[in-house]
This record gives structure tokens, C-alpha cells and sequence, in this order.
């Protein structure tokens, strides 16, 4: 229990790290960020060795390489902003 605790408290920390902040460009709508963003976590999505369970099996998870990511909606013409 005391283990989930200090995962709790972890992901809470970080999560007041990146509120405010946001990719953003001119003249772009909603569903077209959104497709960006998509594509972006597409292109960046990593298979890892965690991405297999315990008994061989699949868990589901898809890891992203940040640096990768940023990279590539920065391509598209994005600023990383805060507000």
C-alpha cells in the first residue's frame, strides 16, 4: 500500500508539471491538432520489452519517445506554449 502511495503522490507531482501548457498553431481547428497530435504519437510509439505481460501476453500499453514526439509537431509547424 505505501508503494501505491508514493505512485500516487508521483503522478499527481507531475501532472501540475505540464497543466498550463499546450501545443498551439495559427489558424489550425481542433480536429486538425487532434489528427496532428494522433499522428505525431503514431510516428513516435516505441514496442518495448514492457509491452509484454507476464505470462507473454500483450498488455496493451504503447510507449512514446517525448523527445520524438515534440519533434515531430514542431515538423507541423507547432509551439509548445504556456498560458
Amino acid at each position: 500500500m505505501k508503494g501505491l502511495n508514493v505512485v500516487v503522490l508521483v503522478l499527481v507531482g507531475l501532472s501540475g508539471c505540464v497543466s498550463g501548457r499546450y501545443w498551439t498553431k495559427a489558424g489550425v481547428s481542433p480536429s486538425e491538432l487532434a489528427q496532428d497530435d494522433e499522428a505525431c504519437k503514431r510516428e513516435a510509439s516505441e514496442a518495448t520489452p514492457r509491452s509484454v505481460g507476464r505470462g507473454g501476453g500483450r498488455t496493451g500499453k504503447v510507449w512514446v519517445n517525448h523527445g520524438r514526439y515534440a519533434d515531430c509537431m514542431r515538423a507541423k509547424g507547432y509551439e509548445w506554449a504556456s498560458g
